[in-house]
């Protein structure tokens, strides 16, 4: 009866340690929040999200801004722009969509922007998804100055085939 009852106190150790674990893993520190549940994704650098553990006023469909990266917008002047818009938005939906669960999803760096949004650096699976959109040549880098011209029907030609072939992201 003894050894009976300290499995059960083992296996209901275990069970708490693995909670308290896992909670360890979605606590928020002072420039990142984790555990983040990508809610829409508007274009390759606007995205709604939803935080865990803040005050729903501060945490339901909140709007980021990825850092460091300017891609094509959604509405542009030309075709070609809005083309790479919608590239960009579907890369950054598989990306989202590979995540192996919710607490795989981290904005790190933030910093709130004159239109209350977040802008912040998006990382998913331990990778940034800033990095990888110019990588693969769906975006270009930006300060936050002055924006560069860019010829989205030049950078199109650099993007690589498989991300052409991607699935289109469902409406959000």
């Amino acid at each position: 009866m003894k050894g009976l009852f300290l499995l059960f106190f083992i296996f209901l150790s275990m069970g708490l340690y693995a909670d308290d674990h896992a909670n360890d893993r979605c606590k928020h520190l002072s420039h990142t929040f984790r555990c983040v549940e990508v809610a829409r994704i508007y274009d390759g650098d606007s995205i709604k999200v939803n935080i865990p553990n803040l005050h729903v006023f501060f945490a339901e469909e909140m709007s980021v801004r990825v850092t460091g990266i300017d891609t094509a917008e959604k509405y542009g002047k030309s075709p070609c722009e809005r083309e790479m818009a919608a590239l960009a938005r579907n890369f950054i939906y598989h990306r989202i969509s590979m995540a192996k669960d919710r607490q795989s999803v981290e904005l790190r760096s933030i910093k709130k922007d004159k239109y209350f949004r977040l802008n912040a650096q998006v990382w998913v699976n331990g990778y940034s998804i800033g990095n990888a959109l110019i990588k693969e040549s769906l975006a270009v880098e930006y300060d936050g100055g002055t924006k560069a011209d860019v010829d989205w029907c030049q950078l199109k030609e650099s993007v690589p085939g498989y991300i052409i072939e991607l699935d289109d992201a469902p409406a959000y």
